[in-house]
């Protein structure tokens, strides 16, 4: 019974250290990971439309949303300026609880070739345009 009893203690000790070397505490990362989804659709009169919905932004925060050529292991994860060839980006608010969904209607033709949707925050002093990439989403 004693060995029983032992092997228990042991059992329950061993989960609870893996519990706790496997589970992040909410004091050291207060701020959830930014998670979403996005996918190109044909609307009614066969026009380009995208989906978007995006959880665990900044609560009232403006972000840019752009359309990509590569998919997201290749973008870099700062951007200096919004480069030339980009295909369509729009500015997002998130609400206040820190998500955003929207339906973009229209998108020309040749956005059906883009890989991915970054989304990219301002990171700069003013003055200077810096993006800092912080999600991106691939495109089937």
């Amino acid at each position: 019974m004693k060995l029983k009893i032992a092997g228990v203690l042991i059992l329950v000790a061993g989960t609870a250290s893996v519990f706790a070397t496997t589970h992040k505490s909410l004091n050291v990362e207060p701020l959830p990971a930014i998670s979403g989804v996005a996918s190109l659709v044909d609307g009614l009169g066969k026009e380009l439309n995208m989906e978007m919905e995006l959880v665990g932004l900044q609560p009232n925060s403006q972000y840019i949303a752009r359309l990509e050529n590569s998919a997201c292991q290749k973008l870099p994860g700062e951007a200096t300026a919004i480069p030339a060839e980009l295909f369509v980006a729009t500015y997002i608010e998130s609400n206040q609880f820190g998500s955003y969904s929207a339906k973009f209607n229209g998108l020309p033709k040749y956005a059906e070739a883009a890989r991915s949707v970054a989304i990219y925050s301002e990171a700069g002093e003013a003055g200077e345009v810096a993006l800092n990439n912080v999600y991106c989403m691939n495109l089937g």
